[in-house]
């Protein structure tokens, strides 16, 4: 693509969403892939943010018990 347009060009073809891009071709449990991602990757931010407070319950035992 680039050896045939400019670089500017390239970059907006390559960012231009297409029709194709809009359909759902997947789903389970009635959601899509990005909508699995976003489930997954606010978890992990939930998580961590957990971890990172300390606030997860196995934790606080075994700073209890020393």
């Amino acid at each position: 693509m680039i050896e045939n347009l400019s670089l500017q060009e390239a970059l907006a073809r390559a960012f231009r969403g297409t029709v194709d891009c809009v359909e759902i071709n997947w789903t389970l449990f009635d959601l899509s892939i990005p909508e699995w991602s976003l489930l997954f990757f606010v978890s992990m931010l939930i998580l961590g943010a957990m971890q990172f407070s300390g606030l997860l319950p196995s934790q606080r035992m075994a700073l209890t018990r020393h």
